[in-house]
């Protein structure tokens, strides 16, 4: 996943109360960085849940992430 999407899902489950469902992959979805086979595995792919109503709050209340 790369640094932007990373940053994009972390505002979404501060500020709008997204929620990671961490067995929705249950084979998993891990890849090597970069298709490098000595590289790191990551995730390559995320599930989220999104809250029952979806409201975007005020400005004020967004937390920095």
């Amino acid at each position: 996943m790369t640094k932007l999407r990373r940053t994009a899902v972390r505002y979404y489950e501060q500020n709008l109360g997204w929620m990671a469902i961490p067995d929705a992959f249950a084979g998993g979805t891990r890849r090597n960085i970069g298709d490098d086979p000595a590289a790191d595995t990551v995730p390559r792919c995320r599930a989220l849940r999104l809250p029952a109503s979806v409201v975007e709050p005020p400005f004020e209340q967004f937390h920095p992430f």
